[in-house]
């Protein structure tokens, strides 16, 4: 499926349209609420990553992966890029901090 999208612009028209951002627990569940704490919870208990084409079969993915993702179809196409991630304090979420990371081609 990834094959077929020719650049980057697809590929994120692909993830907006095909990947809800969210998170899998240990029990199968999918939670898209960022915000709550059962979600935060999730992803430092139960979230493990996972391959392309499981977040795509998913259809559910944090910025983790939809990274992996985005990893995957600029390595596949030959572009040059980074990964990032960075963290920073989340006073809403009790012993939290907020986490993201992202891809930056050239």
């Amino acid at each position: 499926m990834l094959k077929s999208i020719k650049t980057p612009q697809e590929l994120m028209q692909f993830l907006d349209n095909n990947i809800q951002y969210g998170v899998i627990d240990k029990n199968g569940n999918k939670l898209f609420d960022s915000n709550s704490e059962r979600f935060q919870q999730a992803c430092f208990e139960d979230w493990i990553l996972r391959s392309p084409e499981q977040i795509i079969s998913n259809q559910v993915g944090h910025c983790y992966d939809q990274v992996e993702i985005e990893r995957y179809w600029f390595e596949l196409n030959n572009y040059e890029f980074k990964t990032f991630w960075i963290s920073a304090y989340q006073p809403k979420i009790k012993d939290s901090g907020f986490r993201h990371t992202y891809l930056v081609y050239i």
